[in-house]
């Protein structure tokens, strides 16, 4: 067994935490076509504390505290605890809406694995605290380094999940890519993505506890906006050449895009990023199939009854995802497909089942 001296691990393991973080500022120093007034309209979190395996490291920016069990979102609060099956870890955030039902979610990836920041705020300036996490994707090259979770809550108390993976970074405020440009009291998340020769900014804006990706006037600025892909820092926006054509996913969760009910699935290996396939009968009477995408693991099923409202993600263990398609199937629920990645087929983010 070789030996590694407890003070190289204790670098290996500080620069694992700076690297998604420095890269993350880098990119968007030279790549992001906004001013730096723009962005210090910081939205304001206010950080609650860090989940991890291990231990602290002291030297981290912002300095970190350890993640109480119990957290200030929701109508009554919240609990977090962290479960670990025979394939996997697992974090479920549990708490009860206005009526005193009860809610649930569970999370896996890389938010339990790798550890998160974890803030809270009234991001849609409804009057209840909601949950953001800033977990590391741990992705190589110019792959997006940062994961955004957040858990917003309706008027009902019942928390709503969204995820957007990008070069996010946490600042001594927060977090710099969550804003509030427009300065009408709600946050917005920067988004930025490369695609066909660009860097592509977006902006999606909360309202309603769901998140909404803008297209066209925001503040003053036009959405989206395409930097060119150099070499150098440029951060000139402009528009793409001919023959050119820079997309962006369009993960907003406020408006359904497909509805009806699910018939069956086809399981696959996620963990090998094997997207399974989800065959829908739709409100107009068309059978489709669905294949979410298991590369980002970002796709959640959303079981909401009167007495609860329960959410899974795909990166748990396969157990509890398949426990949670196979009520839906077995109880005939209506259901309700948002967001899209890509172009190429229908991949949704997000299934939300009602019992009839």
């Amino acid at each position: 067994m070789t030996y590694i001296p407890s003070n190289l691990v204790r670098v290996g393991l500080f620069l694992l935490l700076l690297l998604p973080h420095g890269f993350a500022q880098e990119l968007t120093d030279s790549y992001l076509p906004l001013s730096k007034a723009e962005t210090a309209r910081r939205f304001p979190l206010k950080y609650e504390g860090t989940f991890t395996r291990g231990e602290l490291d002291p030297e981290e920016k912002p300095k970190p505290t350890l993640l109480p069990e119990r957290v200030n979102i929701g109508v009554a609060g919240a609990q977090i605890a962290k479960q670990t099956t025979e394939d996997s870890e697992e974090l479920t955030i549990t708490g009860q809406d206005k009526n005193g039902k009860d809610w649930s979610v569970m999370l896996g990836g890389t938010t339990v694995n790798h550890g998160f920041r974890f803030y809270s705020a009234d991001l849609d300036k409804n009057g209840i605290r909601d949950g953001v996490i800033l977990a590391a994707t741990m992705g190589n090259g110019t792959a997006p380094t940062m994961h955004i979770t957040t858990l917003t809550f309706d008027e009902s108390g019942r928390p709503i999940l969204f995820e957007i993976e990008g070069y996010f970074h946490a600042v001594k405020d927060g977090i710099f890519d969550v804003v509030d440009m427009d300065r009408d009291g709600a946050a917005e998340i920067i988004y930025l993505n490369h695609s066909d020769g660009y860097w592509v900014t977006n902006i999606y804006e909360c309202s309603n506890a769901r998140w909404t990706r803008v297209n066209g006037k925001h503040a003053e600025r036009k959405f989206p906006l395409y930097t060119r892909f150099t070499n150098r820092p440029n951060r000139v926006a402009v528009t793409p050449k001919v023959g050119r054509n820079p997309e962006s996913d369009d993960l907003s969760n406020a408006t359904a895009r497909i509805s009806g009910q699910l018939l069956s699935y086809k399981w696959a290996d996620v963990n090998a990023s094997e997207d399974i396939v989800l065959k829908v009968k739709t409100s107009t009477g068309k059978t489709i199939e669905c294949s979410p995408t298991s590369w980002y693991s970002s796709f959640s099923v959303v079981i909401d009854k009167p007495e609860g409202r329960r959410i899974v993600q795909m990166s748990v263990n396969e157990k509890d995802f398949k426990a949670a398609l196979d009520e839906v199937v077995n109880g005939k629920y209506e259901v309700a497909f948002f967001g899209q990645r890509g172009k190429e087929q229908i991949s949704p983010e997000m299934l939300w089942a009602t019992t009839k």
